[in-house]
């Protein structure tokens, strides 16, 4: 059985986790249901080198899935799902980088606007 580590606030884990509705060979675990699931999977994350490349850019790494011989993935490719096809944590950094864009284009049109009405009221 595979356990899959998930939380009901995270839109990736609520994908893969509709796929495995009713599916034997999956057991879901929702870190956020209770203590002992958080306790079990911080314990995973903070010791296994899966996690590694999340902790990196600060991500949770979930969902996650120990297969039955012990080995840790966070892909869901590699237990037979599918990803979400818009990975919501690259939509949130290009949404981010957007925002910024537009702002700094925004500062530089006004910018722009005032040295020219400066300019103007000087002629």
């Amino acid at each position: 059985m595979i356990k899959m580590y998930v939380m009901h606030t995270c839109p990736d884990c609520e994908y893969v986790e509709k796929q495995v509705e009713g599916n034997p060979d999956f057991e879901v675990i929702d870190i956020g249901k209770h203590v002992r699931n958080l306790k079990q999977f911080i314990k995973l994350r903070d010791t296994n080198p899966a996690f590694d490349e999340a902790k990196a850019v600060d991500d949770l790494g979930i969902p996650c899935y120990v297969l039955e011989d012990g080995t840790v993935t966070l892909y869901s490719k590699d237990v037979g799902l599918t990803e979400e096809v818009a990975n919501s944590r690259v939509n949130q950094i290009i949404t981010g980088l957007s925002l910024k864009l537009t702002l700094v284009i925004n500062l530089i049109v006004v910018a722009m606007t005032s040295d020219l009405m400066f300019t103007a009221a000087i002629l």
